[in-house]
């Protein structure tokens, strides 16, 4: 902290500084719970994903020779996101995800392709799905790492800081207005005595 001033206005700007951290704090402290408890579900949503994911390609191992023949069949075109706040911070939603299909022919083609372009898409989705999902949660443990910080910054370094800044500049405006007391009442008591 600055040097402080030893007067009234120092004081109320001081008072006025604490209040508003004093006021900040449970709001801070909410959001540092409540995006706590945000990573942690994210953090069971993307393993609850990875899971699913891994199930699919076991699923459809089978099909990976048949993908490998047709590499270009389907690519991502456009992938359309929006943002969404959780716990006060903005993080992406995929709204859509638009497909490059490549032509083919139903007649010169394996019957396959139908099925297996709808399985891509899915294993798309879903991969695409894990990724966006992890990208959030470094946001949200970013966050809630500088929200911990200003909370404990606030906490246990500025607010008591400004208490004792308070308690000193009181401590001195009391000294000095007993002081000042005081030689009045000696300026007086000596202009009252006569010179004999």
């Amino acid at each position: 902290m600055q040097k402080i001033q030893f007067n009234k206005t120092a004081m109320l700007q001081i008072e006025k500084q604490l209040s508003i951290r004093v006021r900040a704090l449970p709001v801070l402290e909410a959001k540092e719970t409540a995006l706590r408890l945000e990573v942690k579900k994210l953090q069971s949503k993307i393993a609850v994903l990875e899971d699913t994911l891994q199930k699919t390609l076991k699923k459809h191992q089978t099909m990976e020779p048949l993908w490998a023949e047709m590499p270009d069949l389907i690519s991502v075109k456009k992938i359309v996101m929006t943002r969404r706040l959780v716990a006060g911070i903005q993080v992406p939603n995929v709204e859509r995800i638009e497909y490059d299909e490549k032509e083919y022919s139903p007649f010169m083609q394996p019957g396959w392709i139908p099925g297996g372009m709808e399985i891509l898409k899915g294993i798309i989705a879903q991969k695409l799905s894990i990724h966006i999902q992890k990208n959030i949660l470094v946001q949200m443990e970013t966050a809630r790492r500088k929200t911990t910080q200003k909370v404990n910054l606030y906490k246990k370094v500025q607010i008591p800081e400004f208490e004792e800044a308070i308690r000193k500049i009181k401590r001195f405006l009391e000294d000095e207005e007993t002081l000042s007391k005081s030689s009045q009442k000696i300026l007086k008591a000596r202009f009252a005595v006569p010179y004999g």
